[in-house]
């Protein structure tokens, strides 16, 4: 949909498409999977200090000009867009042009409370939201596949029970920065794996075998995510399924896939 590192018109490519706020940086249109974030420098002055963080994590703050910021609106949509199916998709202004530009999607891993001025000056506490790129869970399982392969292993010898308990979405916080980001990253892997062995070798579209085995011996399936248009990050145990690669495509490309997705939403629902 949108292209990182591209530039857009935020009111006409962005909310002229699917509405929400058009003012603040937290965007929340009620029709549509996605949870819009607007950073830039001129927020600095108010309390507003994104970016990177040496953790690896982007530090985002949350919405609210005056006062204590609080787990509501926009800042609860941000921590509950796993939940409630959404996608979190980072924009930056562009100071010279007025454009903004895509940083990536994100996933919220938790968030802490710091102390910064409002904008009136007067000190306050704010909610800053820690945020990883999709595209790092992907990257990390081939920049560390032993930590990837340890979790699989130990998943060949737990109950499928077992695998639900450790992909579903714990308390943000409970844990450090560092745990919370590490606890990320083993969930999206038990969740990939839970659904793989819930299919137990069969594709959970079309009810057939999966086309062939892997390297390693095993039947071959691609997990999908059927609230949202991506794949990657962790998501509700329910809201995943295990397909062969011509369903997983026709899912994200086919003409039906809309259709598609909507009948494999409803077995994800049924599952429970």
């Amino acid at each position: 949909m949108y292209i990182v590192g591209e530039l857009y018109n935020r009111r006409k490519e962005i909310h002229a498409l699917f509405g929400g706020q058009q003012q603040g940086g937290i965007s929340t249109p009620s029709q549509f999977p996605y949870v819009f974030l607007f950073t830039g420098d001129q927020g600095h002055a108010y309390g507003y200090k994104d970016g990177w963080n040496h953790d690896g994590l982007y530090y985002y703050t949350g919405g609210g000009q005056i006062g204590d910021q609080g787990l509501r609106m926009g800042n609860k949509a941000i921590l509950d867009h796993q939940k409630n199916g959404k996608e979190l998709l980072l924009f930056k202004y562009e100071k010279k042009t007025g454009f903004v530009r895509h940083e990536g999607q994100m996933e919220c891993v938790g968030y802490h409370e710091a102390e910064r001025p409002d904008r009136e000056g007067n000190p306050r506490k704010v909610l800053v939201f820690e945020l990883v790129p999709v595209k790092s869970v992907e990257a990390r399982v081939a920049q560390e596949p032993r930590a990837a392969a340890e979790i699989e292993k130990q998943a060949r010898q737990l109950p499928l029970t077992e695998i639900l308990t450790r992909a579903k979405p714990k308390e943000k916080m409970q844990t450090s920065t560092t745990d919370r980001k590490k606890d990320y990253y083993e969930r999206s892997e038990y969740l990939r794996l839970y659904a793989l062995k819930r299919a137990n070798g069969v594709c959970e579209g079309c009810g057939q075998p999966a086309p062939f085995l892997n390297k390693a011996g095993e039947p071959y399936l691609e997990v999908h995510n059927v609230r949202r248009l991506s794949d990657g990050g962790p998501d509700d145990p329910t809201w995943v399924v295990a397909l062969c690669p011509n369903c997983h495509s026709r899912a994200h490309h086919g003409q039906d896939g809309k259709e598609f997705n909507e009948m494999l939403k409803d077995k994800g629902l049924a599952r429970g």
